[in-house]
């Protein structure tokens, strides 16, 4: 066998890595902590995927993570990529490393894996509207409700019934909405809801139900503390809040809150004036720099 056939495989693995770009290149708000549910000494080698997460506690990270982190699981927690092992990485699904895989018979070494979970679901392009935070102080014994529908009750000149993006994050200290460990209702077309009834109550906790007789992997040791405190006296509904990000409407264009958030001023049309331009002219100059239009779009279909 020559010397580019026996490394074949890890090349490969390389090439895959490039391509997909799932080295951690961007800095990510806020990362999970690190799971290992998987150990090499048992099956094919070890396999630590989201899926497998979510199975096991689905309130610990996103259903859409933006980004994955992968480490060794021994003393050093060095990254993978010291292990120079062939590995998969895939950002939706997590990461494997197969015994089939590795040159001259090699046993996988154990890794962990964590998730970056952001705050934004979708997309809002810069010329698109920001709307302002909902839902700040109003969660109830109930639970928190910051659905588009609800929302739109209120306020309907900023929000839409279409979203392109919606952001919801923690009232108390700002995190990204999967930090606050509630069973969550979250989604680009309907928004965010928690229910009280949702929670998981009584002598019935995290901890029990995912180690029963309290046989559980060494590794889930450090969440031991998080998963038994999620119960009946502190597991309700954190308080949530959310903004919408919408296509700009001419109502909006000429709602003055609108306008604040903006950085402008509606302009006194009164005071129009014909040597130089006008605060008119001027305004809607800015606006034209600030956004695109389609004359061909409704604008009210957002």
């Amino acid at each position: 066998m020559d010397k580019v056939a026996a490394i074949r495989p890890l090349l490969d693995s390389v090439l895959l890595c490039a391509i997909l770009g799932l080295a951690v290149t961007q800095e990510c708000e806020k990362w999970t902590s690190y799971f290992n549910y998987d150990t090499p000494s048992i099956g094919g080698g070890d396999v630590e995927t989201l899926a497998k997460v979510r199975e096991i506690v689905p309130i610990l990270v996103c259903e859409n993570p933006t980004e994955i982190d992968v480490r060794l699981a021994d003393v050093d927690q060095t990254d993978y990529r010291t292990a120079g092992q062939v590995v998969k990485l895939d950002g939706t699904v997590g990461f494997s490393c197969l015994q089939s895989d590795q040159p001259d018979g090699k046993i996988c070494l154990d890794y962990q894996i964590r998730f970056c979970c952001p705050a934004v679901i979708g997309s809002c392009p810069k010329e698109r509207f920001w709307s302002g935070w909902f839902g700040v102080g109003d969660v109830t014994e109930d639970g928190d409700d910051e659905t588009i529908t609800t929302i739109r009750e209120s306020d309907e000149i900023h929000t839409c019934l279409r979203p392109l993006a919606i952001e919801a994050r923690l009232v108390d200290n700002n995190d990204p909405y999967i930090f606050g460990f509630n069973e969550l209702e979250v989604s680009l077309d309907k928004g965010l809801k928690c229910t009280t009834d949702d929670q998981r109550t009584g002598t019935i906790n995290w901890w029990n139900q995912i180690c029963p007789d309290g046989k559980c992997p060494e590794s889930l040791e450090e969440f031991r503390d998080l998963l038994q405190g999620l119960t009946a006296d502190n597991n309700q509904c954190k308080d949530y809040k959310i903004r919408i990000c919408c296509e700009l409407t001419v109502s909006q264009l000429l709602d003055e809150n609108t306008l604040a958030l903006l950085g402008l001023n509606l302009p006194n049309l009164a005071q129009e004036e014909e040597e130089e331009p006008t605060e008119a002219d001027n305004f809607f100059s800015r606006v034209e720099n600030l956004f695109s239009f389609n004359d061909d779009e409704d604008p009210e279909t957002c």
